[in-house]
């Protein structure tokens, strides 16, 4: 086993290939703090005693190969960033190392550096963003322990979150778009289009963080219109069809009164809507069914999503009765994050929210002041 000290980001490299061992090291040792290994067990052996941050595996060795030992990396290690390999064109090797491996990127021989600099590159972005996200996290429930959270420290938070946020978010999505541009394997598109995927998610979650603060500042009004439940709703499920397609959930429409409307700001009422749907859809099983009620009583407009309340456990469904029913603002940890955008949303409307558990059911309902134009 061979071994390269600097500062630079620490690799190793796996191949029972002597020539290829030598060739990656010359190619790359002014990338990374290299070290190989001719044998899958090798490596293993010094993961046991040694810290690294990558992991690059040639497929087809001897005993135990690369998929092999990149799945075990990966329950074992999930931390290192994987990456396969291989002299063989061999598209099931790259559909094996995503499903089992959880692989970053698949590489072919002979190598290319700059391919290999860039996916690892961008793949260490990614990781830097998610520990930065751990980081937050944590600061947030270590803030929690003794404090509750008013106005100013709800404030101080979104501030602080996008602002963490909106520059990793916006460099990545850049390097992404051009890595488009430039990739033709078909396995480093696939990887590409997740890794895009991914980025927008988060992208929209920092955009929808921003807003709420400068409501919360009192910078920016709503922007109240005139607004039609059903088309809101339509306009959801439309939204959502890929992640209700994926599980195969239906949805149980229901809508007591066809000409509804009310006031509302359509962008943040949108996304009210699509924050309470999506934890909705984490929270019902394959196959499963979600109801959505629309309802008008006593100049009031309500949105009703009632979930199969899958893997909620009774302290988090008593925490979130008590978040959206009571003023008080006090942050857990243990409540998804886009619901609290909710409250924030639904707080600048002065409207209310509602939650109650029936027969292992949640329903989270959201009731609007039609006349409310303030």
């Amino acid at each position: 086993m061979a071994n390269s000290v600097n500062t630079k980001p620490s690799l190793l490299y796996i191949d029972d290939s002597p020539e290829f061992l030598l060739l990656f090291q010359a190619s790359l040792k002014n990338d990374y703090n290299i070290t190989t290994a001719d044998s899958a067990e090798k490596g293993l052996e010094f993961l046991k005693t040694h810290k690294i941050k990558i992991i690059v595996a040639d497929q087809r060795m001897p005993g135990i190969t690369g998929i092999e030992l990149l799945e075990k990396v990966a329950k074992e290690y999930p931390d290192i960033l994987r990456f396969m390999i291989s002299a063989f064109t061999d598209f099931q090797s790259a559909v094996d190392g995503v499903n089992k491996g959880r692989i970053h990127g698949f590489f072919n021989k002979p190598i290319n550096p700059d391919e290999i600099r860039i996916a690892i590159a961008k793949a260490l972005e990614i990781q830097n963003l998610k520990e930065k996200n751990r980081q937050i996290m944590q600061e947030l429930k270590e803030t929690n322990i003794g404090l509750k959270n008013t106005n100013r420290n709800k404030t101080i938070f979104l501030q602080i979150l996008s602002r963490q946020l909106s520059k990793p978010i916006n460099d990545i999505s850049g390097t992404v778009q051009a890595l488009k541009d430039k990739i033709d394997s078909r396995e480093l598109v696939n990887l590409v289009n997740l890794l895009d995927d991914s980025v927008s998610n988060l992208k929209f979650f920092s955009s929808l963080t921003h807003q709420i603060t400068l409501l919360e500042i009192n910078e920016n009004k709503i922007n109240f219109t005139s607004l039609n439940p059903r088309e809101l709703v339509e306009y959801l499920i439309i939204e959502n069809t890929e992640l209700l397609d994926k599980k195969n959930i239906k949805i149980n429409l229901q809508e007591s009164e066809k000409k509804i409307r009310f006031q509302g700001d359509h962008y943040l009422v949108i996304h009210c809507l699509i924050n309470i749907l999506e934890n909705a859809i984490q929270h019902t099983a394959d196959n499963g069914e979600i109801a959505i009620n629309i309802g008008h009583e006593k100049e009031l407009t309500f949105f009703e999503i009632i979930d199969q309340g899958l893997n909620y456990s009774q302290e988090v469904i008593n925490k979130m009765k008590t978040f959206f029913t009571t003023n008080d603002d006090f942050l857990d940890v243990n409540i998804n994050l886009g619901l609290v955008l909710v409250k924030h949303i639904m707080d600048a409307h002065n409207s209310q929210i509602r939650c109650s558990c029936n027969n292992n059911r949640l329903s989270i309902k959201l009731i609007f002041n039609s006349l409310n134009t303030n």
